[in-house]
């Protein structure tokens, strides 16, 4: 079961989304409900990096669910 990361269009907001089986719903952003989203490219972390539950992106002091890349959750 792949989880994806997603920008919505609209609000400028990332999200993941776990995807189950063959679906074929719209992917809707959950904070303002648009279907106007674009996949994001992420890489995919064996280890689930800090206690967070934030997986790392591999870079350094960055996290791939903020879009500052620079938040507390960070480090």
């Amino acid at each position: 079961m792949p989880m994806f990361e997603y920008e919505c269009a609209k609000c400028k907001s990332d999200f993941e989304l776990l995807i189950l089986g063959n679906s074929s719903e719209a992917v809707k952003c959950p904070h303002c409900a648009s279907k106007r989203v674009s996949k994001l490219f992420s890489c995919f972390s064996v280890g689930m990096g800090k206690s967070g539950g934030s997986a790392s992106s591999g870079t350094s002091g960055a996290c791939t669910t903020c879009t500052t890349k620079n938040c507390s959750s960070c480090g």
